[in-house]
């Protein structure tokens, strides 16, 4: 989601609180950390792509509550007083979802595959080792919205632009996986797999 802040103009602050003209100012909450987080990653590279460059174009101020989600206003009220321009959050409710299924998905995958049984997870969740992985993914989402960032940072308003959904499925099998469990996988499915492992 990107929310553009009522009276924040493109002359905000830089990080160190003293003025910078002309430069917009770009806030990021995270219910994760800031090390390994495929999210912000991803906002930093699809804004990359987009011809965005940090500290010459705009400037980023991200806050993270490590998993504490009761940080969470008291992270939006600093950047609401900073000010930034524009706020890019990633759903608190979809994350928590996420995060609540890796923390058991490991071990129901691992239970599943002693006793020989497929499994299938969201997308996401290649690194638990299930048979198959599929859906939408975050971090797909995330790159779609650093493209309406960019655009707010060039100053569009928010309100114009259009709703854009992720719409690409992503398929990953993991044939190491099949190959313990005794299944076969069919060569059709394989070759419209977008990722094959193992």
């Amino acid at each position: 989601m990107v929310a553009q802040q009522k009276g924040a103009t493109p002359s905000s602050t830089g990080g160190s609180g003293q003025w910078v003209t002309g430069l917009p100012r770009l806030g990021f909450i995270s219910t994760g950390g800031r090390v390994a987080n495929a999210h912000f990653d991803s906002l930093r590279e699809g804004l990359r792509q987009a011809g965005q460059i940090e500290g010459q174009t705009f400037l980023l101020e991200a806050r993270f509550s490590e998993g504490e989600n009761d940080r969470l206003p008291a992270l939006a009220a600093e950047l609401v007083a900073l000010p930034v321009d524009l706020i890019a959050v990633v759903g608190a409710v979809t994350v928590r979802a996420v995060r609540r299924a890796s923390a058991a998905a490991p071990r129901l995958v691992e239970l599943a595959t002693a006793a020989r049984i497929p499994t299938m997870l969201p997308a996401d969740l290649e690194p638990c080792e299930p048979l198959l992985t599929f859906g939408s993914s975050l971090v797909d989402g995330v790159r779609l919205m650093a493209k309406q960032a960019d655009r707010v940072l060039r100053g569009a308003r928010p309100g114009d632009l259009p709703v854009e959904v992720v719409t690409r499925h992503r398929l990953t099998i993991n044939r190491r996986v099949a190959r313990e469990i005794g299944v076969t996988v069919p060569p059709d499915l394989l070759a419209r797999a977008d990722q094959v492992v193992g």
